[in-house]
């Protein structure tokens, strides 16, 4: 099974360890799920960590290179524009789609979450998929 986690699920997972999306992660990390990130994604993380959270860069490059480490990068070939709102939300459908992803996970209530699902992706929040595979 392949799950996309946005990037609030992933930033979530290394700011605040125990929860739900830590969890979520380490079972992407011990091979019960494959994981699929972009190139866009990363970019995202990099300057969320970078401006909000002022993670110092070496400790932000040990967390890419774990996340690279048990993710298969894809390269979206085409840009999607259905989420108008916050144009950046569609390079998570772009990785979704280009992976041929199951699951997308999120915590994007106001975008992404009202889709519910998009080309047969299925889009959950992280207690929704922990539910779902007896994660918790």
């Amino acid at each position: 099974m392949i799950v996309v986690c946005d990037t609030n699920v992933l930033i979530s997972s290394f700011i605040f360890p125990g929860g739900k999306q830590d969890k979520i992660f380490r079972k992407i990390i011990s091979g019960r799920f494959k994981h699929a990130i972009s190139p866009d994604i990363i970019t995202e993380i990099k300057r969320v960590l970078t401006e909000k959270f002022d993670i110092e860069k070496n400790t932000l490059e040990q967390f890419l290179e774990l996340l690279l480490s048990v993710s298969n990068l894809v390269y979206p070939s085409e840009r999607i524009d259905i989420i108008k709102a916050d144009p950046t939300d569609n390079r998570i459908l772009e990785c979704a789609i280009t992976a041929d992803a199951d699951y997308i996970i999120t915590g994007d209530k106001k975008h992404i979450i009202p889709l519910k699902k998009y080309n047969g992706i299925k889009i959950v929040s992280p207690a929704d998929f922990a539910n779902i595979f007896q994660l918790l």
